[in-house]
């Protein structure tokens, strides 16, 4: 049995992962706060292995904060492909962002 290939670049992630173990103040987590201005939080579906969770758990801590939060899942998109694409017309992260700052 031929053994699956690793995302692009997963060592990378991993390793930054790591890092905000030892460099907690490295983390927006360790910045959250009541009154903090309202976040918009991205994921794509083909995204770096460590990100959706990031944003998921950035998301609890925010409003866990009482800090307006908005996620917004972009389906069939990459971490690279979901902002080169944001010019074209219809994409949903471009949306998102229009609909967010309005």
């Amino acid at each position: 049995m031929q053994e699956r290939a690793s995302p692009p670049r997963i060592r990378e992630h991993l390793e930054c992962a790591c890092q905000s173990v030892k460099r907690p103040d490295a983390s927006p987590l360790h910045y959250v706060r009541n009154g903090a201005p309202p976040f918009l939080l991205t994921y794509c579906q083909w995204d770096y292995y460590t990100l959706p969770k990031q944003s998921r758990d950035f998301e609890a801590a925010l409003k866990k904060a009482f800090v307006d939060t908005k996620v917004v899942y972009i389906p069939r998109e990459s971490h690279i492909s979901e902002m080169v694409n944001i010019w074209k017309d219809g994409d949903r992260l471009a949306q998102a962002i229009l609909d967010f700052v309005r």
